[in-house]
């Protein structure tokens, strides 16, 4: 069995700059934002291996990340305890 190869020849690393950025989203199949100046350099990946692209989003400047979860702190101890990780 092979080891899978997606990226072409000796391009072994994503570009620098805004095109990276671009590239790692449509490696994930994450939406392009219509604000943003470069493109993905898709050439540097066999054919086949991206995903199809989704339709871009207006922007990502706005976006709000989410609260932080909330923890049980008490229960995080105890699982941590019964791990052996802390006494």
């Amino acid at each position: 069995m092979g080891v899978a190869r997606p990226l072409r020849g000796l391009a072994r690393h994503a570009p620098p700059g805004p095109m990276a950025r671009e590239t790692r989203l449509a490696l994930f199949g994450l939406p392009l934002a219509q604000d943003m100046d470069g493109a993905p350099a898709t050439e540097i990946f066999q054919p086949g291996y991206l995903p199809a692209p989704p339709a871009p989003v207006a922007s990502y400047d706005d976006l709000v990340p989410p609260p932080p979860a909330a923890y049980d702190l008490d229960h995080v101890r105890e699982r941590l305890r019964g791990l052996g990780y802390v006494e």
